[in-house]
Formats: C-alpha cells, sequence, structure tokens
C-alpha cells in the first residue's frame, strides 16, 4: 500500500453541496462501497496475515455501514 514511504493521501470533500439528509446519505454509501471494494483490493496483494486480518475487519465494519446507509 505504502510506496517509497509515502503516506496515501485524502481528499478534502466539500459537504456543503449536499444539503438534505437524503443526499449525504447517499453520498456516505457511495464511499463505504469505495471503502469495501479498496480494502478487498489490498487483501489480495498483501502476504502479512495479520495485515489481511484488520482489513477483512474493516470490510465487515464498512459493510454494515452500507446497510445502514441503504
Amino acid at each position: 500500500v505504502l510506496r517509497q514511504g509515502k503516506l496515501p493521501s485524502v481528499t478534502k470533500i466539500n459537504y456543503s453541496k449536499y444539503d438534505t439528509d437524503e443526499k449525504l446519505k447517499e453520498q456516505a454509501n457511495i464511499r463505504e462501497k469505495h471503502a469495501v471494494s479498496y480494502y478487498k483490493k489490498y487483501i489480495k496483494t498483501i502476504k502479512n496475515a495479520d495485515i489481511i486480518k484488520i482489513l477483512e475487519a474493516l470490510s465487515k465494519v464498512e459493510i454494515e455501514h452500507i446497510y445502514l446507509t441503504n
């Protein structure tokens, strides 16, 4: 995941354009789905069993968030 000692960057989001609860919930759902796909992508490439367990646990949490935002 880390390449050449660089940490991943996090994009700052302007939430002001999501002016209703429904729009915020939709955006949250999209981000939760993205998180699950991100974790699953790296589970396939990482060899460290402890890191895989962590990513699997995080993925399960995000899946619960997907259900909450549907």
